[in-house]
Formats: C-alpha cells, sequence, structure tokens
C-alpha cells in the first residue's frame, strides 16, 4: 500500500468520523480498494482494514492490509 493511499484513507476517515463513530462498522469503496473501519469488539478502537479488488472489481475478503488502529479518543481528535 502505498503513502497516498494511506493519505486518503486517513482523510476519509476524518471526513467520516461522526459517521463511523455512530455505525462502528464504516464501508468506502475506491476504484481498486475497499475500507472497513470498524469497532467489532465495543472497546472503543477502531481497526482499519484494506481489501484490495482485482482486475474484474471482485474483493478477496480472505486477504487484507491494516493500517494502525484508533481509539475513541484519536478518531474524535482528528
Amino acid at each position: 500500500m502505498t503513502k497516498e493511499l494511506e493519505y486518503l484513507i486517513l482523510y476519509l476517515i476524518k471526513k467520516h468520523k461522526d459517521e463511523i463513530i455512530k455505525d462502528a462498522d464504516w464501508w468506502f469503496g475506491l476504484p481498486e480498494y475497499w475500507v472497513n473501519v470498524h469497532d467489532y469488539f465495543e472497546n472503543n478502537t477502531f481497526h482499519i482494514n484494506v481489501y484490495k479488488t482485482n482486475e474484474d472489481g471482485i474483493t478477496d475478503y480472505s486477504h487484507w492490509e491494516d493500517l494502525p488502529s484508533l481509539t475513541l479518543e484519536e478518531l474524535k481528535a482528528l
């Protein structure tokens, strides 16, 4: 994953942080990736998973990259 993609994802998270906090399971589609920000464990830690799509536009959910998690306080501060 490129630094540019990481910056774009963090920008999107910042822009949608209220929705992310409210839903605790947020998805966003990019041309070649799907981004999932979630607090599945309900412990105020939001995990960021990035899934790549193949040339047919199909997402392989069995392989992903993680960005560093954000606490609820860190997410609010963005």
